[in-house]
């Protein structure tokens, strides 16, 4: 009886510990800044690579998940927002991303700087989403062109 309860113990504590290991955040996001153009709006994002490696740098994908009232001053396809622009700088274990999403004309300024920071920002491998991180919790400050 206390040899199955013992097994019992170290299957529960090992399903708990290697658990963890699948469920730590690849990267930490440490600055996101917005910008406002003429032509759209730009999301500038630092990160440190803190769990991944080499292929992981290289397959990693940002992108924009805007909140209701953000999406609907923003131009579409139907389920994404357009991508103006991207560009991706990597040295050592620090990326610099910078992603540009096309608003909609005539569209006030002030209401695309107020909802800038109401999305989420979702971390991809590939086409598989590995983190996701709210933008509001982030106090940069947006800038009108």
């Amino acid at each position: 009886m206390r040899l199955k309860w013992f097994f019992v113990a170290i299957i529960f504590i090992l399903g708990f510990i290697l658990s963890g290991f699948d469920n730590k955040e690849p990267v930490k996001i440490s600055i996101v800044s917005t910008s406002v153009t003429k032509q759209g709006l730009g999301y500038d994002i630092k990160l440190k690579f803190i769990h991944c490696n080499e292929l992981c740098k290289n397959n990693l994908h940002l992108k924009v998940k805007p909140g209701f009232d953000l999406k609907s001053l923003m131009q579409s396809n139907g389920r994404e927002l357009l991508l103006l622009n991207e560009s991706k700088y990597i040295k050592g274990d620090i990326g610099k991303y910078y992603l540009e999403y096309k608003i909609k004309e005539n569209e006030p300024i002030n209401e695309i700087i107020f909802f800038s920071k109401y999305a989420t920002l979702l971390v991809m491998d590939g086409s598989k989403v590995i983190q996701k991180v709210p933008l509001k919790q982030f106090r940069e400050k947006t800038l009108p062109y």
